[in-house]
């Protein structure tokens, strides 16, 4: 059965859109978003360092990063839904192998293998490529709304790993989300599939002087993308975007907590970022669609900065919120601009493959800010240094936004 035939034709754009949520909301709230609450207890289980704790979820930019690439290739060669399901199998496995671990290399070591199906092979590169291959006219918007999903996950799953954390305790709730990512596994199958015969025509929009059409010819080369000036873009700016991410959602609970929150309190700060980045992720799918996109990078660079600056500067819990809000507005501009930017600079037809290289070259940078923020606070006591050199990062890369240059010729 191809995909879109178990649901009526009017029917299949929504259902693929409420698909991509799901996929985002599962593959980011176990695997991201509870793992920062579980982390004290990682710390006082296995006697690891911070740093330590943070390397599991760096394995996973890491791993799915450098696997982004070859997945690109094969998502052009074989069915969406198989490598959905790959990530939906993989994660649950994980998850619930996690749970019966008896040190902290055991934990990393299963981030880096099977937990890390869920971000290459159920979180956005797949959902940027089903999302791209049903939509046309309102892809950036789409897009934005699909990225509810993470933040969604934001809201919903540090609240409920505290309550599993009190309840049942770490191991309990890692076998609870488990159960929870196997639920999905039937909607993956059936409906994570491309339309037959290509965007449907109620997507379709005519050609305009200046629109990046599905190129021909054959695929770019690693040398093409790395003499192209828009991937340096993309992988710089949304690479920080999401490195910040990673930093945050290891670090941010643990910082709540070393200012004096409880854990229910500090679980609550990643809740906050969840709920700003629900609106800044529609804000920005809105821009995709209308502005130049660099911008809606820019903006989205700027909005992280000042959030790192306002988290070094807290001293107790209202500021803390503050700079959660700040930075969910951040976090709204990377699953949209990531996809739109990309479409816009390498078309369609390589899309898959651009998404795959991108999200590979930004390797370097996913391994090196989890662990600098672990790295710093074993040296120094403190998460302000780390906070502070964040920032500058992040202004690093949009002073870096402003590269121009020819399109290389394939």
């Amino acid at each position: 059965m191809r995909g879109g035939e178990v649901v009526p034709a009017r029917w299949r754009g929504p259902v693929v859109v409420v698909l991509g949520f799901l996929m985002l909301l599962i593959s980011a709230g176990p695997v991201f978003y509870a793992y920062g609450v579980f982390a004290p207890d990682l710390v006082a289980t296995f006697g690891a360092s911070r740093a330590a704790v943070n390397l599991a979820l760096t394995a996973v930019l890491v791993v799915s990063g450098l696997a982004s690439a070859p997945v690109g290739w094969l998502a052009a060669r074989i069915p969406l839904h198989w490598l959905a399901m790959g990530g939906v199998l993989g994660t649950a496995a994980g998850l619930a192998l996690v749970a019966g671990a008896t040190a902290m290399w055991q934990v990393v070591a299963l981030y880096a293998t099977l937990i890390s199906a869920a971000d290459v092979l159920l979180g956005m590169l797949v959902i940027n490529l089903l999302i791209a291959h049903w939509f046309e006219r309102r892809r950036g918007l789409v897009m934005g709304i699909v990225a509810l999903g993470g933040s969604a996950a934001a809201i919903f799953f540090p609240p409920w790993a505290a309550y599993l954390q009190g309840w049942l305790g770490w191991r309990g709730g890692f076998l609870v989300f488990a159960g929870i990512t196997l639920l999905l596994a039937p909607a993956v199958w059936w409906l994570a599939r491309r339309p037959a015969g290509g965007i449907p025509a109620w997507e379709r929009r005519a050609a305009v002087a200046g629109q990046v059409s599905a190129p021909a010819g054959p695929p770019p080369s690693w040398g093409m993308f790395l003499r192209s000036a828009d991937f340096w873009v993309i992988t710089l700016g949304v690479g920080t975007l999401m490195a910040l991410n990673g930093a945050i959602m290891a670090s941010l609970v643990s910082y709540g907590r070393a200012l004096g929150l409880d854990a229910l309190t500090a679980a609550s700060l990643v809740s906050t970022v969840g709920m700003t980045a629900m609106a800044g992720k529609l804000v920005f799918g809105v821009l995709a669609d209308r502005v130049d996109l660099r911008w809606a990078l820019r903006l989205g660079l700027l909005a992280g900065a000042v959030a790192m600056v306002l988290f070094a500067l807290a001293r107790d819990g209202r500021p803390l919120y503050v700079a959660a809000l700040v930075y969910g507005l951040s976090l709204g501009a990377l699953l949209p601009v990531w996809g739109a930017l990309t479409a816009q600079c390498f078309g369609l037809g390589h899309y898959g493959r651009a998404l795959g290289a991108t999200r590979a070259a930004m390797t370097p940078i996913n391994f090196a800010y989890p662990l600098l923020v672990g790295a710093l606070f074993d040296w120094t006591g403190s998460y302000r240094p780390a906070w502070a050199a964040l920032s500058a990062l992040a202004l690093l890369a949009l002073g870096l936004s402003f590269l121009r240059g020819r399109q290389p010729s394939r």
